[in-house]
């Protein structure tokens, strides 16, 4: 009779393997978008903000991205860009920015 004990081995050390490189990647992601401009913002209570932002630092097969960001409500364009690129320059990887996201919208 054959035990399936070094299959079940096998299977946790390469389960195990792909979670540490998932978390590794993680970790050390960089968010390395030029964010362009705002295209569009809708309102989330009274203080903040969902604000859609075009990339166009793309290469040849994906030019143009957008991306949403919830934060504080800034009326002036310009400084809620500035404000944005501040932020992403503080955060250095998504899983601070999720941490992080809590108190970015209560300021």
């Amino acid at each position: 009779m054959q035990t399936r004990a070094p299959g079940k081995w096998v299977f946790r050390c390469l389960l195990s393997l792909c979670v540490l490189q998932a978390i590794w990647i993680l970790l050390n992601y960089k968010f390395t978008a030029e964010l362009s401009e705002i295209i569009q913002r809708y309102p989330v209570g009274d203080k903040a903000m969902v604000y859609v932002v075009l990339s166009d630092s793309g290469g040849a097969t994906v030019p143009l991205t957008y991306h949403y960001f919830v934060h504080r409500s800034i009326e002036d364009d310009g400084l809620a860009l500035e404000s944005l690129r501040r932020m992403l320059q503080r955060s250095w990887s998504p899983a601070i920015m999720m941490l992080k996201r809590r108190s970015l919208v209560i300021r």
